[in-house]
């Protein structure tokens, strides 16, 4: 149905999913099913802030990559968005080395060509500057359509990671536009990610359970 609309992109293993219940091998057959249905997967992945303090960010990420893509050989058309649930609305985001560190062991789980990591969690016009110097890191994710307050900062970090060619992604959130699996709702959110409001950036549908 997605591909049928017009979408390109399906986020999978975000972590509102996750506290739903959604485990790593169910994340495994969505993206399988994703990517038969020929759709760009961005593959989320991160730790909680009690396993962070009990240093398992290493270990959490290394499951949740090794189940989630187990026996999945091409891998092309996978994102890897490393979202630490700690940081996620919470205003904080990790030490640059932290997150330079974390996203080099993630490219390090791939032998091959390595897969585009993007970082999500507290993005906003004022720690752009820092995120953009962190060079290991290919884009950002947004989550939720910002707020009227907001669209002008979001614009501007949109500009920011236009410049440095990195990818930006809005991220409709299935809790702010309501039951997204009718036709006519699925269509506002596509025709809102081709506005000037994202200018610089995509739109994607975070869906709860759809695949």
């Amino acid at each position: 149905m997605l591909k049928n609309i017009g979408a390109h992109f399906v986020i999978i293993g975000h972590s509102e999913n996750r506290e739903q219940g959604e485990s790593d091998k169910l994340i495994n057959l969505k993206i399988k099913s994703a990517l038969e249905a020929k759709l760009k997967v961005i593959f989320c992945i991160g730790e909680s802030l009690s396993e962070k303090r009990k240093k398992k960010t290493r270990s959490i990420l290394s499951k949740q990559i090794k189940i989630g893509l187990k026996n999945i050989k091409n891998k092309s058309n996978i994102f890897l968005a490393y979202e630490p649930v700690w940081a996620i609305g919470s205003g904080l985001i990790p030490k640059p080395q932290d997150l330079f560190e974390t996203v080099e062991f993630i490219k390090s789980k791939f032998k091959d060509k390595l897969p585009k990591v993007l970082y999500g969690g507290s993005v906003n016009s004022q720690n752009i500057t820092i995120l953009r110097e962190i060079n290991n890191i290919d884009g950002f994710l947004l989550i939720r359509r910002p707020p009227r307050s907001t669209r002008k900062e979001s614009s501007a970090a949109s500009d920011v990671y236009k410049r440095q060619n990195k990818y930006m992604y809005f991220v409709a959130n299935w809790k702010m536009y309501g039951n997204l699996s009718s036709l006519n709702t699925l269509d506002k959110v596509i025709k809102f990610s081709k506005s000037k409001e994202i200018k610089g950036g995509r739109l994607i549908y975070c869906p709860p359970n759809t695949l």
